[in-house]
């Protein structure tokens, strides 16, 4: 069990130097405890060899952060808007994220869908372009995302479509009628034709921006996205974006982009592979996948921030997702805040660790809160999602 020190920068310690603040994002990194325990196996984050991460709650601050509002589905699209300081009272459309992650603008009257293939492998570009000519017909538009993924943009009368495949058990044609079904099949007859016979998902609701303006002000945020709805959440708030797949940032590069920020900036590292791993429903990717954040992008920051002797580094996930379940949860998720100046004084104490059952009886705290205090209060993002249709402020910047 851990509690709270008396030790650290917002319990009573001197302040953390100043400097950027890091908030580095394992997506779905924590596991379903309850089912665990049921289950009787370790979690992920208990099984997952983590020495950066370790050494800094030894000398942080262990916390359980509320990422997922009442009332508000896990994902994304809520807890990462969170972690940006944004007060969250609905997500963002799904398709929204999309378009503004690939640049894709909308009209007057326009919605965006996502479409996956089942089974999930990426069309050859013959095939989406049969795709986009069975859907000009019908006033519509596709781009390819990359993978088994694309965009439909078209009329916002065609209504919200389902769930995505990965968040119901349900069958497609229970979930989902109307022109939106006609232009799936649509799309599904032209893989046909083209050779790929692949079941076509259309999913994400066409409202969906975040009604309220930012919960802080005064910091520029960067952001680091390791996934389109990353960084379409990121450009929509108004941040600037680098839709970097986290694979190719070198432990270099991470290191580079924390010594380079400005004293006064927020730096946002997103990584989507503990998610894709539970996802997939498998365990031992996910233990790796969290192992390779640890060694890849907590390391490398912790050094480059006691190299500037200054700046605060938040290590929070935006949900969890249960490799089981293959499910995202909702419940609080463990983190834990440190700077540079922060010394370890748990002499004789067995090593804490953030985890599950860690933090278990610490209390909740809200993650907007949370972020709008290691801010001091003074973070700035240069646009509501409110009404937003594409990305603004300082864009997306594909690496």
């Amino acid at each position: 069990m851990v509690r709270p020190n008396d030790h650290t920068a917002d319990a009573g310690h001197a302040p953390a130097p100043a400097g950027p603040l890091v908030v580095a994002v394992p997506d779905g990194a924590p596991d379903d405890l309850g089912a665990a325990d049921r289950d009787g196996r370790p979690t992920t984050l208990e099984l997952a060899a983590t020495p950066a991460l370790d050494d800094l709650v030894a000398s942080g601050r262990p916390r359980r952060v509320t990422t997922i509002p009442e009332g508000l589905p896990a994902g994304t699209e809520v807890g990462l808007a969170g972690l940006l300081g944004l007060t969250v009272d609905e997500p963002a459309a799904r398709g929204r994220l999309e378009a503004a992650a690939c640049g894709e603008p909308l009209e007057a009257g326009e919605a965006a869908w996502r479409l996956d293939l089942d089974p999930p492998e990426a069309p050859p570009a013959d095939a989406v372009a049969a795709i986009g000519r069975a859907l000009a017909a019908r006033g519509a538009r596709v781009r390819a995302l990359g993978g088994h993924r694309l965009l439909l943009v078209g009329p916002a009368a065609w209504g919200d479509g389902p769930p995505g495949p990965h968040q119901t058990g349900e069958p497609l044609e229970n979930l989902v009628g109307g022109p939106l079904a006609e232009a799936a099949e649509a799309a599904a007859c032209a893989l046909r034709r083209s050779g790929v016979d692949a079941r076509v998902w259309p999913w994400g609701r066409v409202g969906g921006a975040h009604g309220s303006a930012p919960a802080v002000l005064g910091r520029e945020v960067d952001v680091v996205a390791g996934s389109p709805a990353a960084a379409g959440l990121a450009a929509l708030a108004g941040a600037s974006v680098h839709q970097v797949p986290t694979a190719a940032l070198d432990t270099g590069e991470i290191a580079a982009l924390v010594r380079e920020a400005p004293s006064d900036a927020m730096l946002l590292v997103h990584d989507g592979r503990p998610d894709e791993a539970a996802h997939a429903g498998e365990p031992p990717a996910k233990v790796a996948a969290v192992e390779t954040f640890d060694a890849t992008i907590v390391a490398p920051v912790a050094a480059a921030l006691r190299e500037r002797g200054a700046g605060s580094l938040l290590v929070c996930a935006d949900h969890g997702c249960d490799p089981a379940t293959r499910s995202h949860t909702r419940a609080p998720v463990p983190a834990v805040t440190w700077h540079p100046a922060a010394r370890t004084s748990r002499e004789g104490e067995a090593a804490p660790r953030a985890t599950e059952r860690a933090v278990a009886a610490l209390p909740a705290e809200p993650v907007a809160e949370l972020v709008a205090a290691l801010a001091g209060g003074s973070l700035r993002t240069r646009g509501a999602l409110a009404g937003a249709t594409g990305p603004r402020g300082g864009g997306v910047v594909a690496s």
